[in-house]
């Protein structure tokens, strides 16, 4: 690396940035010497919209290429540091749609760096009531019904309500998951509360250690057994602490993990597992079907036992998952739970999310109508079949 460019990466990010105009405008920072390692921030894109919950996400090429550590930063702020690939992290954008510098620097062996910024487009004092950005996952399977990896936006094609959008980011399978699992642990449970544990220790064990789990217990109240938790041990640890009484208030804790979910970036799913149908909730099956249409949580639902032969749940419980990109997984057995647990698991594992700012810009709380297809390819698609714009402002 040349001496300009080490004295430029440590320089406060405002004198590097000074001057007026867009960031292509701007002088851009000293190109790394021949040879060594260079650094693109993928997520976000240059002069898109960023909005809440974000993932900052950069790529070293060449890939082969020793780096000890990628750092993030976000307005001249440290927002993390990763030291193995994939080099990723959530960051909260913050409420409101304003411009941001993001700045990605990776630590090469030897003291050296490479460096690299972007910027973030801002809403003006028009737009800034309007802007929103809108997740879709999907799963994408071939003809022989594997998952498809390595797709990237312009490979994806979407559109809303018959109109085609552009995507502004694609997170993939190496970004990290938010998972929240909703464990029923009601009175019926207490004959089936050893096989959930250990169907539910194979959900934890696929996960990796950057993703991370919230568990919660639910019968007539929510319990919060683990919180965001990435180490195994804990979430295993978290699991004895379930123990089977009262009555099964299930819409209330599919409205719990959506707003949970709500609160984190990235990839995200609630995965809830219920053997009977809502006895003790304070809220209708109505409210917590709109609360999971304006959120950009996949849902997948596990009905056990005697839930699983009944109808009117099954049915409602396929609604709400069908809706987010998800599905019902039905085991009228306990020995298909560890099955069905897997399968979840393993499509999360595999989602894609796709991001956009929407041409229909009206606040009106109307349902979006969402299509998403693969052009040129033979694939099979689920993803979101939609989702509930935000409403008027007061």
């Amino acid at each position: 690396m040349t001496a300009l460019a080490a004295l430029a990466a440590t320089l406060p990010l405002a004198i590097c940035l000074l001057g007026p105009g867009p960031l292509a405008a701007r002088p851009a920072l000293p190109a790394q010497a021949a040879g060594e390692p260079s650094i693109r921030i993928t997520a976000p894109q240059n002069d898109t919209y960023v909005t809440g919950g974000a993932v900052l996400t950069a790529a070293i090429e060449p890939a082969t290429a020793a780096v000890e550590r990628v750092s993030f930063f976000a307005d001249g702020r440290l927002v993390c540091a990763v030291d193995r690939p994939p080099f990723t992290c959530p960051w909260d954008a913050g409420p409101g749609v304003r411009e941001h510098v993001i700045r990605a620097v990776a630590q090469l062996p030897g003291g050296g760096r490479a460096v690299t910024s972007i910027r973030t487009r801002g809403a003006g004092i028009a737009e800034a009531v309007e802007v929103h950005v809108v997740q879709v996952s999907v799963l994408v399977r071939d003809d022989k019904g594997a998952f498809v990896k390595g797709l990237e936006a312009r490979d994806f094609r979407l559109r809303e309500d018959g109109v085609a959008q552009r995507l502004t980011h694609v997170a993939n399978e190496d970004t990290p998951l938010e998972v929240v699992m909703a464990l029923d642990i009601s009175a019926s449970m207490e004959g089936a509360i050893g096989d959930v544990r250990t169907s539910a220790r194979t959900f934890i064990s696929a996960l990796r250690e950057r993703d991370a789990l919230t568990i919660l217990g639910f019968n007539d109240n929510i319990f919060t057994v683990a919180r965001r938790e990435t180490q195994a041990e804990a979430r295993l640890k978290a699991l004895d602490r379930l123990a089977p009484w009262g009555a099964t208030s299930l819409y209330d804790v599919i409205s719990r993990g959506v707003s949970l979910l709500r609160q984190q970036a990235g990839r995200k799913g609630l995965v809830v597992f219920s053997d009977g149908e809502d006895e003790s909730s304070r809220l209708s099956f109505d409210v917590v079907e709109k609360e999971l249409q304006s959120s950009d949580a996949v849902m997948y639902a596990v009905g056990l036992g005697r839930g699983a032969r009944m109808a009117d749940l099954t049915k409602q419980l396929s609604r709400l998952a069908d809706a987010s990109g998800g599905r019902a997984v039905i085991a009228p057995d306990t020995s298909q739970l560890s099955g069905a647990f897997r399968d979840v698991v393993d499509e999360l594992a595999h989602q894609y999310v796709l991001s956009y700012s929407p041409t229909n810009e009206k606040r009106d709380g109307s349902w979006r109508a969402l299509a998403v297809d693969v052009p040129g390819r033979d694939v099979r698609i689920r993803a979101r079949q939609g989702y509930r714009a935000p409403g008027a402002k007061p």
